[in-house]
């Protein structure tokens, strides 16, 4: 069993579902905001996937002295953590926007536990991830600012903190982290405390100029995480950033592109 929380950084209170608005007119020229995706590239692929087993491997060795937990006399359900980072939730479906940005979510969501009056304690990635896997304020685990190579400017989450990963790890659970964000994932700012492996720095570089782990290359890495069988559970974070700006779509995943505009 697999239980899932699907969750969207820096986003916004849903609002109440509002009237349709008029349909748009077809656009027939064509959105410079949409652009040609080609596949990831052989090599990288390759790269991905040797790296990910590798790592992998390692965790299934670091969990094996731990215990095994159970929950009614059977294995603990794998957790999986899936954060949209930069998804404002009043411009989903399942919220009431009207634009139909997100079928598939939204037809996902009809299955399941949807909170509607969910707060983020903080506008953006490092504090908001320091919150949701401590359970703190940003004031009291004191991961903020900006600044990787200047400690001046920023300040990572504090060893004294302890994470979501730290007690599963310790109750028994492999811990896995898959995390597409360069910037602020980055293993410097100390959210990988208690990962067995947080997937974000040392892989390839993507030669379609894409600044970040594009979501076709994060969706493997985290069902090769899935695909390992073992007997203790699987607590597996994945962050996408696809949405965050520049803000060009894949042609076929957009149906009013000009809606980037707003």
């Amino acid at each position: 069993m697999v239980v899932l929380a699907l969750l969207f950084a820096c986003s916004t209170p849903a609002e109440p579902p509002q009237a349709a608005k008029p349909a748009r007119a077809k656009m027939e020229v064509v959105s410079d905001l949409q652009v040609e995706w080609p596949t990831v590239p052989d090599d990288l692929v390759t790269g991905d996937r040797a790296t990910m087993a590798t790592a992998l491997a390692k965790a299934t060795v670091a969990a094996a002295a731990r215990p095994i937990p159970q929950k009614q006399g059977s294995k603990a359900p794998d957790i999986l953590v899936i954060v949209l980072d930069t998804v404002r939730a009043d411009h989903l479906g399942m919220y009431g926007y009207p634009e139909g940005t997100t079928p598939k979510l939204d037809a996902w969501a009809a299955g399941a536990r949807v909170w509607e009056n969910a707060w983020t304690d903080a506008p953006w990635t490092l504090p908001a991830h320091a919150s949701m896997f401590t359970g703190k304020s940003q004031r009291e685990h004191g991961a903020r600012s900006v600044g990787r190579d200047d400690p001046r400017k920023g300040a990572p989450l504090a060893e004294g903190n302890v994470t979501i990963a730290e007690r599963l790890q310790t109750a028994g659970y492999r811990t896995v982290a898959v995390a597409a964000n360069p910037a602020f994932l980055h293993p410097s700012y100390g959210l990988g405390q208690g990962c067995d492996v947080w997937m974000n720095d040392g892989l390839g570089a993507d030669p379609r100029g894409v600044p970040y782990l594009a979501a076709d290359r994060v969706v493997p890495l985290a069902e090769a995480a899935l695909a390992v069988d073992d007997a203790h559970p699987l607590f597996l974070f994945v962050n996408f950033i696809d949405a965050h700006r520049p803000y060009k779509a894949r042609k076929g995943f957009v149906k009013s592109p000009e809606l980037l505009r707003k």
